[in-house]
């Protein structure tokens, strides 16, 4: 008895269908029933291991390493933002956001992000938020704001400050360090 094995084609990208396996037999009277045996623990075999493969794939993956940053200059500072897989943890899924209003508000939002805004200049009343983006990461249903703010002067040359809020309405702190690039005066809107 000889055994061939065939993948079986994706159905339209149904996870659930890409483990399974097309076992088929063809008969070979020579063979005696040693032969056989062995065949079918083979076949066992292979059933199981593609049952543990399927069982640990239908889990919840948990990506490890995955990370956002984002760094800006601003006003002879460098701030940096970090956001690792881990510091989404205790933040709402958003399972499905073509559909479902987001966990936490986008104004909600901005409020968080205003209040963290001195942190990072001096003069937080003179800046306006200019732009909301929503991110997650590739195998997460977490997301996260990132809230940009500018400076209302119109001759400011330079970065915003971007500043990242989890659905869970807090705010991520930055890290702050002198900006050690070359300055021309362009930066501050000199």
């Amino acid at each position: 008895m000889g055994v061939k094995l065939y993948k079986a084609p994706d159905l339209a990208n149904d996870v659930t269908n890409r483990h399974n396996v097309v076992i088929s037999f063809r008969e070979n009277k020579r063979e005696d029933s040693v032969l056989k045996g062995f065949t079918m623990r083979l076949v066992l075999l292979l059933a199981m291991a593609a049952v543990t493969s399927y069982a640990s794939d239908a889990q919840v993956p948990r990506v490890k390493g995955e990370a956002f940053i984002t760094t800006m200059h601003v006003r002879g500072k460098e701030i940096r933002f970090t956001i690792n897989d881990t510091d989404l943890e205790g933040s709402p899924a958003w399972f499905h956001p073509e559909s479902d209003p987001p966990p936490f508000a986008i104004g909600e939002a901005i409020r968080v992000a205003k209040g963290e805004l001195g942190r990072y200049v001096d003069d937080p009343e003179q800046w306006r938020p200019c732009s909301i983006d929503l991110r997650t990461f590739e195998r997460r249903a977490a997301w996260f704001y990132v809230v940009e703010w500018r400076p209302r002067s119109k001759g400011y040359i330079g970065d915003g400050v971007s500043i990242p809020v989890l659905m869970n309405g807090t705010a991520v702190h930055g890290e702050i360090r002198r900006d050690t690039r070359l300055h021309t005066g362009w930066e501050h809107g000199q």
